[in-house]
């Protein structure tokens, strides 16, 4: 879907660096990569996912969608067709509560938000991975919440084939758009 929620590094009104809400999965770049930016969709679609899911889990909490109709929106994602259909039951839903789907949300970007700031410290440089990524948002779960988000992170990791797939070679020299042209990039 297309809004301002899921449009990451926006440079202008219809055009971004990356969608978060996308459909890539590590095995397209299993035979090499040209643009970093590409690389990173898997990543990002499994973050944006996550934030979804658990704001999803924060509706249940606040009664706002029933546990049915959340295993319902996992049923009917991700199928084109399905999106009118799921339009129509949170139109339903938010209608009567519009304030309480905000606090939903920004409770879950909070929680997500957290995760990534602490998982960041346990992350090693030297040997840094999507997959590791991962791991450190789930090491950062047990101890937050005592793992109530494990499997939301763990499906999403998993449904990216994140740690399935590892990236191939760089096939085309960077082109002025890469980070490798930044000033901001360090170069060792």
């Amino acid at each position: 879907t297309y809004n301002k929620l899921s449009r990451f590094g926006e440079l202008s009104d219809n055009e971004q660096i990356r969608l978060a809400a996308n459909d890539r999965v590590m095995s397209e770049f299993a035979q090499g990569w040209k643009d970093e930016h590409m690389l990173a969709q898997p990543l990002t679609g499994a973050m944006f996912d996550i934030l979804v899911d658990i704001y999803h889990e924060f509706l249940v909490d606040r009664g706002l969608i029933s546990r049915q109709m959340e295993d319902l929106l996992d049923k009917l994602e991700g199928h084109p067709a399905n999106r009118p259909v799921i339009q129509r039951l949170f139109n339903d839903r938010y209608r009567h509560d519009p304030l309480g789907f905000r606090l939903a949300l920004l409770s879950a970007r909070d929680v997500l938000g957290t995760y990534v700031a602490d998982a960041w410290s346990l992350l090693d440089p030297d040997q840094l991975s999507y997959f590791g990524i991962g791991k450190a948002l789930e090491e950062v779960d047990r101890s937050i919440s005592g793992g109530r988000f494990q499997t939301i992170i763990q499906r999403n990791f998993e449904l990216r084939e994140i740690g399935q797939f590892v990236p191939g070679p760089r096939l085309a020299p960077p082109d002025p758009l890469s980070h490798s042209a930044s000033a901001r990039t360090l170069v060792p």
